[in-house]
Order: structure tokens, then sequence, then C-alpha cells
């Protein structure tokens, strides 16, 4: 696939399993920025309700770096808007989250990303209470467990967090100057 966030990412996205692409370009040639590859249990061709992104966060904003803007308001209201096109289908989202999460289950802030993507719709709604409740931010745009939703996750300062902007797909009755109205009344939590 391919990821183009506005002045801040344009990236081929690959996939194999999680640990190949920690340390080799989308080429597959060894490099320390590794690449933005898509989560290996996810199949495209299903459309999955949540489409996971990774890549490192480097010092030098490169990769998923440059996320850490996300926690600039009137850089998000500037911002909100993610185009992730694959092999299948193009796609287009709005940011409704940007979140420091914990992988420890003991943890308030724990998300159980496992089930933003479960079949039944109850434990993908709990999940993305979750996710919303630990954004920085309260925002206006409508998000339910029935819209796909795209997670750019990258690592932050303490081994058991990450970083997650959050987004869901357009819907085809929407249109982005409507969505960017919404996002003009986030506020910060």
């Amino acid at each position: 696939g391919w990821l183009t966030i506005d002045e801040m990412i344009d990236e081929a996205v690959v996939q194999r399993d999680n640990a190949y692409y920690l340390n080799r370009d989308y080429r597959g040639y060894h490099n320390v920025n590794g690449a933005i590859f898509l989560e290996e249990t996810c199949d495209l061709s299903t459309r999955p309700y949540t489409l996971m992104l990774y890549g490192h966060n480097m010092k030098t904003g490169a990769m998923f770096g440059s996320l850490r803007n996300y926690e600039n308001m009137t850089y998000y209201r500037n911002n909100p808007f993610i185009t992730f096109d694959t092999a299948y289908e193009d796609g287009r989202y709005v940011i409704f989250a940007v979140s420091t999460v914990s992988l420890d289950r003991l943890d308030d802030r724990y998300v159980d990303f496992a089930k933003l993507n479960a079949d039944w719709i109850d434990q993908r709604s709990e999940a993305l209470d979750a996710l919303m409740s630990c954004s920085l931010y309260r925002t206006a745009l409508d998000v339910t467990p029935q819209d796909q939703l795209l997670l750019l996750i990258t690592c932050v300062d303490e081994e058991e967090e990450r970083r997650v902007v959050a987004a869901r797909r357009l819907r085809t009755d929407e249109t982005e100057e409507s969505l960017a109205k919404a996002i003009e009344a986030t506020t910060k939590r």
C-alpha cells in the first residue's frame, strides 16, 4: 500500500511477519529506519474493521517519528486527513484520536488492539471506547464500531507504551469540508 499525510508522510507500506521490517526498508534492504508495515494478521482482501500500521518513532522525524506533531492541537486541526491506498482499494480517513496507550493489561490506558477486529460489535465498541478515552482531544467526530479504522502505531519513551494516531474511513455521505468543521470544535481533555 501507500500512506500519505500531507507534508508529513509519503511512504510505501509493506506486510510480512511483524519483525522483518523493523530494520529493513520497503525493498528489504537493511536500514535502521525500518519500514512502515501493516499488521501481519491483517488480510486486506476481507476488508478488516481495523488496519494497524507500525513504524519506528525516529528522532529525525522519519517513519512515524513525525506523529508527535499531532500532540499539538493546531497541527491536528490543520492536518486531520490520511490517505491509505492498497491494491484492493483507495482509502481516505479522518483522525479522531491521538493517544498514548499502554500494552500492560493492568494499566488504565490499556487498549486491546485485537478486539478492534473482533467479529462481535460489543468487543469492538469496548476497545474503541478505551482508545478514545486515552485521546488527548475530545472531538465532535462520530465514530462507531462499524467504521473501518486506521491506526498508526509507534513506540514512545516507555517500553510498554505506544503512540496511536487513530482515524476512521470517510463515509460516502461525508465531505472533507464538513469533517474539517467538526475538527475545529475539538478541545483538549
